[in-house]
């Protein structure tokens, strides 16, 4: 799908309505829900579009991935770990994952585990209560949603 100013959010008719001919709310549901931390610090990679976080994953499997992949290429583009996001460890770094506040961004990741400005909400739960593994490969990134300047709404993915 290709952004065209002269299409419409809602149109109807032939090649009429973004939203109608492509993945509608994709952002919304596949990104992960922010206001589960204290601060997000993935708002610039993922276009500010806060999420629902539909897609969680069992701690079961992001272990077993780890175990099985260790480091892989593979398993970072796939999952991340809640502390590497929130803490911003070298993969999360290497990512573009930052905060809104550059005085955060320039500490290390032991001194933001030591910080009240960063961290998970309700953390005896889990971000999503069931695991401390955060999906990475189906989150849309601020470049998936580039549409020429508009934005329909912040959760249209124009990119296959």
């Amino acid at each position: 799908m290709e952004y065209s100013s002269s299409v419409s959010d809602w149109g109807f008719g032939s090649g009429l309505g973004a939203y109608h001919h492509s993945t509608w709310m994709e952002a919304n549901c596949f990104n992960w829900r922010e206001g589960n931390f204290v601060k997000s610090p993935i708002a610039d990679y993922n276009g500010r579009v806060g999420g629902w976080g539909s897609i969680g994953l069992p701690e079961w499997y992001g272990v077993a991935f780890q175990e099985n992949d260790g480091d892989s290429y593979r398993r970072k583009a796939t999952l991340i770990n809640i502390e590497e996001a929130v803490y911003l460890g070298e993969e999360a770094r290497a990512l573009g994952f930052k905060y809104d506040d550059e005085s955060l961004n320039s500490m290390t990741p032991e001194q933001l585990k030591t910080s009240t400005s960063v961290g998970i909400n309700n953390l005896d739960q889990g971000l999503y209560g069931q695991s401390f593994w955060l999906p990475l490969k189906h989150i849309c990134r601020g470049t998936d949603m580039t549409d020429g300047g508009g934005s329909h709404g912040g959760n249209l993915r124009l990119n296959n």
